[in-house]
């Protein structure tokens, strides 16, 4: 059972290739200040679960990570959020769940916005 009261959807957050939950540590907080209930994962083989790495791990099994992390938690209504490789392991958890996903957030955190001379630079956008 969730230890996070369900009155609004949790955000899932799940990071890309060659990183770890450790990734999401300064937007966690920053989700929670806005009153947001937020979780990171780890996926199987990277992060702090690399020493699960093997042959057989592959998008099936990460997308299996989510499955697993929100059916454990009995969410009843997530946002799925993946950064780079994340998007395609959020993409086939959300095709197999699309009944517990309220939206998929394929990115999050750059768009472009016009700068003063007519370049455009990254910046960091809302969730």
């Amino acid at each position: 059972m969730s230890d996070i009261t369900q009155t609004s959807p949790v955000y899932v957050l799940v990071h890309g290739a060659w990183h770890g939950a450790w990734c999401w540590s300064r937007t966690i907080p920053a989700l929670t200040a806005m009153g947001v209930s937020a979780h990171a994962i780890n996926l199987t083989g990277v992060g702090e679960r690399a020493h699960l790495l093997s042959a057989q791990i592959n998008l099936s099994t990460h997308a299996a990570d989510v499955i697993e992390t929100i059916r454990s938690h009995e969410w009843s209504s997530v946002v799925l959020v993946g950064h780079s490789y994340g998007g395609m392991v959020i993409t086939q958890a959300a095709q197999r769940l699309m009944k517990r996903a309220a939206r998929r957030t394929p990115a999050l955190g750059l768009h472009r916005r016009p700068r003063a001379h007519g370049r455009r630079e990254l910046g960091h956008g809302a969730i």
